[in-house]
């Protein structure tokens, strides 16, 4: 296996950060852009890989909080997001308005759950994938 260290990645001119295919610039202020990620063991509780994010916490049964690493600029942010792997068959999704806790959206975190769509009911997730547009 080989590692790769660097201490800066630059665009092709070494003016900036490298750019996305839409311009967008990684984690960074300007819109469009990633601003955190996560992938998310909802099933076996953990961080599996991230960006931008300094912890997680298991609120129960499909209920999640993420904290971000560096606070965002404002709290209007777009999620993009899935959900599968529940303990039964069917189809699993975010909630961003459920019964049960409404999606928080903060600067400094995001509280989500994820459901069984056919039922409505909160399910924990093996493989939860997020990310947080700004």
């Amino acid at each position: 296996m080989s590692t790769i260290r660097v201490d800066t990645i630059t665009d092709e001119v070494g003016t900036g950060a490298p750019h996305f295919p839409n311009g967008a610039t990684g984690i960074s202020a300007g819109a469009g852009s990633v601003q955190a990620w996560v992938n998310l063991n909802g099933s076996a509780f953990g961080i599996v890989v991230d960006g931008n994010v300094s912890s997680a916490t298991d609120q129960g049964t499909g209920q999640y909080v993420i904290n971000y690493g560096s606070a965002l600029g404002s709290s209007s942010y777009q999620v993009a997001g899935t959900a599968v792997g529940g303990a039964t068959a069917g189809t699993y999704g975010l909630t961003s308005n459920s019964a049960y806790t409404p999606l928080t959206r903060t600067t400094t975190s995001l509280e989500f759950d994820t459901e069984r769509t056919s039922t409505f009911s909160l399910e924990d997730c093996a493989d939860i994938n997020i990310a947080i547009i700004r």
